[in-house]
C-alpha cells in the first residue's frame, strides 16, 4: 500500500498513499505508527489521526475522485513540540484556489435538516497551525503543523 522513500531530510518520512478509502486507512495507520515511534503522546496521536483523516479523505473524495490508480504523497517530519506535514497530489485544485473557510454549518435547524458534513475543515483549522495551500504546475501542496507533546 505504501512505500517509504529516502529523503535528504533524515527526520522526514514520506508515504505514498493509494487514492482509495483503503489506501487512506492504511496511511492513517502508518502515520500514527510513525508519530508514535517519534515519541508523540497518545492524545496527540489521536489528533494526528483526526486531522490526517480529514485531509487525506478530502484528497481522495475531491481532488482525485475519478482517477483510477491515482496516488499522492504524505510527508511527515518532527521538530521539537510539533509535527510538520505536507501532502502533494496532481488532482483537482481546491475551489477558488484556497482552503475552505472555518465557518461551521448551521445547526439551528430542524433535526431532519441537520447537515451531514461540513465540520471537518473547521476542525482541521482549529487544530492545525501554519497552514499553506499552493498549486503549481498542476500539483496541489498542503503544508501544516500540529503542536505535540513528546
Amino acid at each position: 500500500m505504501r512505500a517509504k522513500r529516502p529523503s535528504a531530510d533524515t527526520n522526514k518520512q514520506t508515504l505514498h498513499v493509494t487514492a482509495t478509502n483503503l489506501g487512506v486507512r492504511q496511511a492513517l495507520k502508518d502515520a500514527v505508527a510513525l508519530v508514535a515511534d517519534m515519541g508523540v503522546v497518545a492524545a496527540d496521536q489521536a489528533n494526528v489521526e483526526l486531522v490526517l483523516g480529514e485531509v487525506l479523505n478530502n484528497i481522495v473524495e475531491h481532488a482525485l475522485p475519478h482517477v483510477p490508480g491515482a496516488g499522492f504523497e504524505l510527508a511527515i517530519s518532527h521538530r521539537p513540540g510539533q509535527l510538520c506535514f505536507a501532502t502533494t497530489d496532481q488532482g483537482r485544485p481546491m475551489p477558488g484556489g484556497e482552503i475552505p473557510s472555518s465557518d461551521l454549518p448551521r445547526t439551528d435547524v430542524a433535526i431532519h435538516d441537520m447537515p451531514e458534513g461540513g465540520f471537518g475543515w473547521p476542525l482541521f483549522l482549529m487544530l492545525a497551525d501554519d497552514i499553506l495551500y499552493t498549486r503549481q504546475d498542476g500539483t496541489n501542496t498542503l503544508e501544516f503543523r500540529l503542536p505535540v507533546c513528546v
